[in-house]
This record gives C-alpha cells, sequence and structure tokens, in this order.
C-alpha cells in the first residue's frame, strides 16, 4: 500500500512539475481545442438551423398547405363557406383571408398578384411572425403591419407612415386589358407601419405582405375590388392526395384548389440547402485545420515530456507508466478545451446564421441548443483527439528511432544556392528538419486553393445567373397585351426579327397532375420566347412540353405520352374534350402568368384539339376574357428601338418593355452568393496560416544548417532567398495544381444546385475574383516571407552553434 502511494505520488509531483513548466503549451492546447470545438459547433448548428429555417418558420406561423378558391360565394356567406372548408377531409385547421385592391402609393401594378395586401386574420392558420412592433389594432383603421421584406423594398421601418392607392373591380377589370386604366380610382389612405412581420408566404413569388386591419374596409367603403381564398392546414395523409391527379374532394361551393402560398417551395428550400453546403464546408475547412494545429501541439508537448526518457527508465518507470503520466498531464487540458468550445460554439451559434437563413429563421438571434450537434461534434474531437494522442505517446515513449526515408539527397546542390536548397526545402527535406510540415503545408495550401476557386466559381455562377434573365427563361423584350389589332400591324412591319403570339389558359388539366396552367403559341416569325433546358419544342398538334416541376410533380420524362383534357361550356354545361400528346421537351417560361419552371406549352393547333378555336377568346361568367392573350416581338438589330417603340405606342398600343419579373429562386440564391466568396476568403486564411507555420518550423529545424553555411561563407541575404524560394515553389505548385482542380469541382458543385433550381447551367469562371484574391494572397505571402527573412537574419550563429 506504501509502495502503491509513492508511486502515486511520484505521478502527482510528475505531472505539476510537467504543468509548471510548460503551461502556457498545454493552455494553448486547450485553446486550440475550444476553438476547434466552437467553429465546429457553431457552423453545425447553423447548418441544422439554416436547412430548417423555412420548415420552423412554417410551424411557428401554422403555415397553411393549401388555397380553396370560392370567388363570390365566400364574400357572401364566409361563415358557411369557412364551415364547409373544415368539414372537408383532411383539414386540421382553416381561415379566411381577404384581399382588397390596395397597393403601396407608387407601387408598380405588376405587382398586382405578387403582393399580399390583406386584411389580418385573426385565426391560428398564416400568422406570421412579429420581429419588430406590434401587431395591428382590430379597431384601428389607419394601422398596418409590413413583411420585412417590402419594408426593405419600401426602405420604411416601424412608425413611418405609408400612402396607399386603391382601386375599384372597374379599374381592375381595364388593367387586365390591353387599354392604359390610368391611375388606381379607389379612395387614397396613409397608414402607420406598427410591425414587421415574417411568414413562408414573403419567399416565394410574393413581393411582400401588407397587413391591413379588420376595421379598413367598413371604414374606407366596399367600393374597393376585394376576393378573398380559404387557407387551409392538412394532415400529411391529406397532402399526398393532394398532389394527386384526383386531389382532394372539394367542399361545394369551392371551385377550385392549389398549393398555398405559404407551403413549401423548391426556390427556398434550393437557396438554404445551397447556403447548408457552404457552412458544412466551412465547418469541414476549420475541423481540418484545428486537428493539424492540434497534432502539432501534441507532438510538441509529448516530444518534451518523453525527453528525458532514460532517466525515468533509470527510476524504475515502466513504458506504461510514463505513458499514463503524459495522458493524465494531458486529460483535463482536453476537457477544459472540449467544454468550453460546446458552450461558447452553441452561444456563438446564431452569428452563423446568415444571409436568406437569418431572414427566413422565426427566432434568428435565439440561442438554440442542439443537443445532438454537440454530441456529434465532442465524439469527434475525442475520438480524432485519442486516435493522434495513441499515436504520438506511443512513439514518444517507444525509445525507438525512426529514419526518414526522405533524407536521402533527391536533389542535389547546385548554383544558384538559394534555388537548389530552397526546392529541396520545400519538396524534399527531412521529416525531423521540416519536410513534414513543408510537405502538409502544400497540401494545405493547395486544398485551399481549390476551396476558394470552388467557391467563388459558385458564388460567380449565382451572379450570373441573377444578371442574365435568359439563365432562368426570362427571355421577352417586349409585348402587347391583350389583341387589338397588334399581330396584324406587327406582322407587316419588316423591322420586327421575331414575333409570336401568345395565350394563357387555365382550363388545361393532365391526367397525372390536376390543372396545370398552359401557355399556348402561334410563331409567326422567328423564334419562340421559351429556353429549352431538353429536348425540343412542340411544332405539331400532338406534341407539349413542360416545365421541368411539373415534368416532376406528373412523374413524366421526354419521350411519354400522357392525356391532357380540358373543359369548355355548351349551353351552359361542362363538355371535356381529352386528348393524348407526346411529351417533347422541357423548357423554363417568363415569370408572369406561369412560374419559371411550372407549367406546359402547346402550339395553337395542338390546344385547338382540346378547346376549339381559342382565338375566338369566349368570355367567362363575371365578363372577363376566357384565355389571357399577348404578343411577344423583338425588333431587329439596327432598328432605333425608341422610335419604333414610340410609332408603336402612338398608334394606341401600350408595350410593355423589359417587363421581367425575377423567378424567387434566383432571388433567393442571390441572398446567399456573398457565402461562398466569405468561404473563399476563410479557406485562404487558412492556406495562409499552414504556410507560415512550415516556414516557421522549416526556420526552427534548419537554424543550425544555416548559421553553419554563413559561417563557411554563406551570404545573409542568400540565406533569406533559399526560404523566399521555398515560399514561391509551395505557393506556384498550389497554384498551378489548385485553380484547374477547383473549377472542375466548383463546375461540380454548382450543376446540381442550377438542376435543382431549374435553370439553364452557366458556369461562370471568376478572373476578376481570383485576380482579387490572388493579389491579397500576394500581399500576404511577401508579408509572411519578410518575417521569416527577418527570422533568418536574426539567427545568431555563435549561441546556436554552442548549443547545437
Amino acid at each position: 500500500m506504501v509502495r502503491e502511494r509513492t508511486g502515486w505520488a511520484d505521478l502527482a509531483l510528475w505531472v505539476r512539475v510537467e504543468w509548471r513548466s510548460s503551461w502556457r503549451s498545454y493552455a494553448a492546447l486547450a485553446g486550440v481545442i475550444a476553438l476547434m470545438v466552437g467553429v465546429l459547433v457553431a457552423t453545425f448548428t447553423a447548418v441544422s438551423r439554416t436547412e430548417t429555417a423555412f420548415a420552423r418558420l412554417r410551424s411557428a406561423t401554422q403555415a397553411s398547405d393549401i388555397t380553396l378558391l370560392y370567388g363570390g360565394p365566400l364574400l357572401d356567406d364566409p361563415v358557411a363557406v369557412l364551415s364547409a372548408a373544415l368539414q372537408m377531409e383532411g383539414v386540421i385547421d382553416a381561415v379566411i383571408e381577404r384581399f382588397p385592391l390596395v397597393l403601396p402609393a407608387g407601387t408598380d401594378r405588376r405587382l398586382i398578384g405578387q403582393l399580399r395586401t390583406q386584411i389580418a386574420t385573426t385565426g391560428p392558420v398564416n400568422s406570421p411572425v412579429i420581429v419588430s412592433g406590434r401587431s395591428v389594432d382590430e379597431t384601428n383603421a389607419n394601422e398596418a403591419v409590413i413583411s420585412e421584406v417590402l419594408a426593405r423594398q419600401l426602405r420604411v421601418s416601424v412608425g413611418d407612415s405609408i400612402p396607399l392607392d386603391s382601386a375599384t373591380r372597374a379599374w381592375l377589370d381595364s388593367n387586365s386589358s390591353s387599354d392604359d386604366a390610368g391611375p388606381p380610382d379607389g379612395p387614397k389612405v396613409t397608414v402607420t407601419v406598427v410591425g414587421l412581420s415574417r411568414s413562408p408566404g414573403d419567399f416565394d413569388r410574393s413581393g411582400g405582405s401588407l397587413y391591413l386591419s379588420p376595421a379598413f374596409m367598413p371604414t374606407y367603403g366596399e367600393s374597393i375590388a376585394m376576393w378573398g381564398v380559404v387557407e387551409a392546414r392538412l394532415t400529411d395523409e391529406a397532402m399526398l392526395v393532394a398532389g394527386t391527379a384526383q386531389g382532394p374532394a372539394l367542399p361545394e361551393p369551392a371551385y377550385g384548389a392549389m398549393p398555398s402560398q405559404f407551403g413549401v417551395n423548391a426556390a427556398t428550400t434550393t437557396a438554404l440547402r445551397t447556403l447548408g453546403n457552404a457552412l458544412r464546408l466551412v465547418g469541414i475547412a476549420a475541423g481540418i485545420a484545428g486537428a493539424v494545429a492540434v497534432t502539432v501541439i501534441l507532438l510538441r508537448l509529448v516530444t518534451g515530456a518523453s525527453r528525458h526518457r532514460a532517466a525515468f527508465v533509470a527510476m524504475g518507470w515502466t513504458r506504461q507508466r510514463h505513458l499514463q503520466a503524459i495522458v493524465i498531464a494531458l486529460a483535463p487540458w482536453l476537457a477544459i478545451g472540449l467544454v468550453a468550445g460546446a458552450v461558447v460554439g452553441t452561444w456563438l451559434s446564431p452569428l452563423a446564421v446568415v444571409s436568406l437563413a437569418r431572414q427566413i429563421d422565426p427566432a434568428a438571434d435565439s440561442v438554440l441548443v442542439n443537443t445532438p450537434v454537440v454530441l456529434i461534434v465532442v465524439a469527434a474531437v475525442v475520438l480524432l483527439g485519442a486516435l493522434v494522442g495513441v499515436v504520438v505517446v506511443r512513439r514518444a515513449v517507444s525509445g525507438r528511432v525512426r529514419h526518414d526515408a526522405s533524407s536521402r539527397q533527391t536533389l542535389g546542390i547546385h548554383r544558384p544556392i538559394a534555388v537548389s536548397l530552397g526546392i529541396r526545402q520545400a519538396l524534399f527535406a527531412r521529416s525531423d528538419r521540416g519536410g513534414r510540415a513543408s510537405r502538409g503545408a502544400l497540401a494545405a495550401v493547395t486544398l485551399g486553393v481549390v476551396g476558394a476557386v470552388a467557391a467563388m466559381v459558385v458564388s460567380a455562377s449565382i451572379d450570373r445567373l441573377h444578371d442574365n434573365p435568359r439563365l432562368s427563361g426570362q427571355v421577352i423584350n417586349r409585348s402587347v397585351s391583350g389583341a387589338g389589332g397588334a399581330a396584324a400591324r406587327l406582322s407587316r412591319d419588316d423591322r420586327v426579327s421575331s414575333l409570336a403570339t401568345l395565350y394563357y389558359t387555365g382550363s388545361l388539366q393532365a391526367s397525372e397532375g390536376g390543372h396545370i396552367t398552359g401557355l399556348v403559341y402561334d410563331i409567326e416569325r422567328g423564334e419562340l420566347p421559351l429556353i429549352v433546358l431538353r429536348g425540343r419544342l412542340a411544332s405539331q398538334p400532338d406534341e407539349v412540353v413542360f416545365g421541368p416541376q411539373t415534368l416532376a410533380s406528373i412523374n413524366k420524362h421526354i419521350g411519354d405520352v400522357i392525356t391532357l383534357n380540358a373543359g369548355v361550356e355548351v349551353d351552359g354545361e361542362p363538355v371535356y374534350s381529352y386528348g393524348e400528346y407526346h411529351i417533347v421537351g422541357e423548357v423554363i417560361f417568363q415569370e408572369g402568368e406561369l412560374h419559371h419552371d411550372d407549367g406546359l406549352a402547346v402550339t395553337l393547333s395542338g390546344a385547338d384539339r382540346l378547346v376549339g378555336d381559342i382565338t375566338s377568346g369566349g368570355v367567362e361568367d363575371d365578363g372577363s376574357p376566357s384565355y389571357a392573350r399577348e404578343v411577344a416581338f423583338e425588333w431587329a438589330e439596327g432598328v432605333d428601338t425608341v422610335a419604333a417603340d414610340a410609332e408603336l405606342e402612338s398608334a394606341g398600343f401600350k408595350i410593355r418593355a423589359n417587363d421581367l419579373l425575377t423567378p424567387p429562386v434566383v432571388t433567393n440564391l442571390a441572398r446567399v452568393s456573398e457565402l461562398p466568396r466569405l468561404l473563399a476568403a476563410f479557406l485562404g486564411g487558412l492556406a495562409l496560416i499552414s504556410l507560415s507555420h512550415a516556414l516557421t518550423v522549416s526556420v526552427r529545424s534548419r537554424s543550425r544548417e544555416i548559421v553553419t553555411l554563413r559561417a563557411l561563407g554563406l551570404a545573409s541575404r542568400t540565406g533569406v532567398g533559399i526560404f523566399g524560394i521555398q515560399t514561391f515553389v509551395l505557393v506556384a505548385l498550389a497554384l498551378l495544381a489548385g485553380i484547374p482542380m477547383g473549377f472542375a469541382v466548383g463546375r461540380q458543385v454548382w450543376r446540381p444546385i442550377a438542376n435543382r433550381a431549374h435553370v439553364v447551367v452557366s458556369v461562370a469562371m471568376p478572373w476578376g475574383w481570383i485576380g482579387v484574391v490572388g493579389a491579397m494572397a500576394l500581399v500576404g505571402v511577401m508579408t509572411v516571407s519578410l518575417w521569416v527573412g527577418w527570422r533568418v537574419r536574426r539567427l545568431r550563429s555563435v549561441d546556436i552553434l554552442r548549443t547545437g
């Protein structure tokens, strides 16, 4: 028993002496582990929060899954309509949403149907999260809550006032035609912003949301045009039924149903997934850098702790005893680093929720403890530390001397000496003379260049997608709405290079996919303003093309046959006609009447098979036209477009020039384009740190060699030049290998992102950004080289040779 206590006393004494002599290194080990764990916990917690942000926002707002269309009956008897909707099978809850035709003064009329101006509801469905201020007072007609998206567009905040325009039904009908309806004809109102909100509907096609008080309509008159829908939440089983061709059994008197604007949308999901992958790469890079740093510190600590191995053997310590002592000395510092890193990482994780995710997250600034992420990170670091520690400690206490195969003179000494020695130190040096650190730095810098270039390729490709509307299908430069003889006039004009009459109809249905908005086209000259992703355009009466999202929803592919049907009224009774069509292509549309990736397109003769003579138009029961019509055209190259437009407008035709709406997926991706550039800067910084570390190790391990050569007549500037050449070789090889590899990796990363977004895959090579980063890297490398040169010049030959 006395011997055992004495043994433990010796062990405790050794640990105290070791801590006292090397406490800075142990503190550095704990700090590096805390930093690594903190970054990993923060980034991977942010990854989880980013990829689930939209789902959590939907949960917080109790977002609806389906929109039920009622028209006039909803406004006539809202109580009965809501009761019928609540009795619909699979409905969890439902609410009536009413939309008066009210827009902020001066707002572009294209936002009609895009911006949600609605009467605030008191029901639990689609209740926006108030992120600033408060909800509207139900008795105050002059209060409003606006979404953060709209607030940024209007540059207003809580407490500001917004002038509103309103319009009657007559103005709405006139604005839908080719005539100029003039300014909105309803009462003008000023409301005060009392709160900023956030809801899933703000991140789809919506230009934002404006919530008015229930007292608004009673106060300012029923003459304002208004319509309404029922928004319903469904069970999971009902959602599956809603996605089938039959769809849900609609409660009377509903005449249709469509996915809710508050439902899950591919645009937001794609952008959040891209953002999550970028954060995941940051975490992986930080983990690799941290693992390397921890390994280096462990090597230094264990080497120092085992430097008097022979003395301890003489005292009776076994190899296992020495190993046990080193592990006991390391364990508390490892534990401190793990705990501190987990706590700090969790506390700082909200700062890593950035860009689009921060705009969506219902509680972006709140600290959410993600226990699985913390446990996985801590377990991974412990496992990695145990593996590295076992290898390092066992090697240190083994007493065996390992010879480095790289000690052979792979490259002889030639003139100029600085060049040959610099290349040897960079690539062929012995491990104990800085070779391991130098070759490791080459790998680290190369990986940093690969990651940085790949990230910049993704960022540049996102910028190109946002700046080039054609890549997302936005190709119509000019169009004239309605009929009015525009097609006949333009067909006689030789200055027109392309001309097509377009009809939009919602009466088409697919046997596998339910209601689909259709584009019917009649090309008279030039090309149709549609972008073909795969296949070709329909040219025969029995051919059809679909948007990629529509094809995915109906589970069809190019080459398949599909049955389309359409209903028309004959003597007041609906009559359905059917026809089989061959799917010949996949296209993306102009955002507006259709989503850019959702819809179908057929030729005029193909549509006539189902709905008869579509050119004759027809009217609905409320007097509106059955088919929206526009004439799309382009002036030929060299035509004075300003004069040609003026001439056409003087004839009574109102031209919509460059009337392009950005698809939501493009807008959302544009919001995350900065993160890849930050990732590139982060990876570049890690590469620079790795290079600095390698050069520092080389100077320290080769100090005796340098001063010996100096004593033999080597000039000081030549000694400095050796490390300059070493730096140049490492950076040059990393750039030569990393830039092409980075472009290849970036291309492979961007391709699935673009395919999920249903846009044209166009990879941009960011030469400008590469030049900027290269210049910054050059400054960094020069700074490191100057610092290393200063250290080399400070080497004192007498001290090193005396103690060497």
